[in-house]
């Protein structure tokens, strides 16, 4: 079973909308996939599933789980998290939701994954955190690069890295190409794969606050799919056929 973390030590950058989406489309496809929400103080994601409960009432549709995590002085410990992260791995495919910050449990979440993905936006204050227009490696990136050192000693399987380009807008622009091509460059020098992520849609606002995904809005009886969900899906489908994931939804 996979574990994957989702992890951009950035805020406002849609992590935890895309590990939300992540589960759900392995869930959808009949595996079983549960999230970890290990930002004790924002906790979007745990809200989300609350809400989710309730709007599903108990429906198989409301399987989408948050696994929990004990918590010390509003603090989650590497060790306990470790512990609920081995447990929850035991019964599927695991997403990590890591805080917007760089925090402990970063090194331990990279350690135990197969794959981290990492969303940023059109931004180089978000590419910052990957590395600079000198080329030196960002606080992201310090943390891939000792997991790296750390996997390879213990005879672990090499991390895979994605970064996918999430919040894009449609339309082109100097900047798009600028960051683009800084991108490309970190890319090649730190050993990191770049993919398509979702666009900012206000449907993805609309559905967290009803506790549905878009692959729920796409045949849930009270919600009326938009051109924008049916769109949205198919850039959903994108990231999963990027990362190498079951994508027949």
């Amino acid at each position: 079973m996979a574990i994957i973390t989702v992890a951009s030590i950035k805020g406002g950058v849609g992590k935890s909308t895309l590990a939300i989406h992540l589960a759900a489309a392995l869930q959808i496809q009949g595996l079983n996939a549960s999230v970890i929400d290990a930002d004790v103080h924002q906790r979007s994601t745990e809200r989300f599933l609350d809400r989710r409960t309730q709007r599903l009432n108990g429906s198989a549709k409301a399987v989408l789980t948050a696994s929990g995590i004990q918590t010390q002085a509003g603090q989650v410990g590497p060790h306990y998290f470790d512990s609920t992260l081995r447990h929850a791995s035991r019964q599927g495919h695991v997403i990590i939701d890591l805080p917007g910050s760089k925090c402990e449990l970063l090194d331990t979440a990279l350690l135990r994954s197969q794959m981290l993905v990492s969303p940023i936006n059109e931004s180089f204050v978000d590419l910052d955190v990957i590395g600079t227009s000198k080329g030196l490696p960002g606080p992201l990136t310090e943390a891939v690069l000792l997991a790296r050192q750390q996997r390879e000693e213990a005879g672990l399987r090499p991390l895979r890295w994605t970064v996918v380009r999430n919040r894009l807008s449609t339309l082109y622009s100097r900047n798009t190409a600028a960051v683009d091509e800084r991108l490309r460059a970190l890319a090649d020098q730190f050993d990191f794969d770049i993919g398509p992520g979702l666009t900012e849609r206000v449907v993805f606002r609309e559905l967290y606050d009803e506790g549905l995904t878009l692959l729920d809005a796409m045949d849930h009886q009270d919600v009326k799919p938009t051109l924008s969900t049916v769109a949205a899906r198919s850039e959903l489908r994108a990231v999963m056929e990027t990362l190498a994931l079951p994508s027949r939804f």
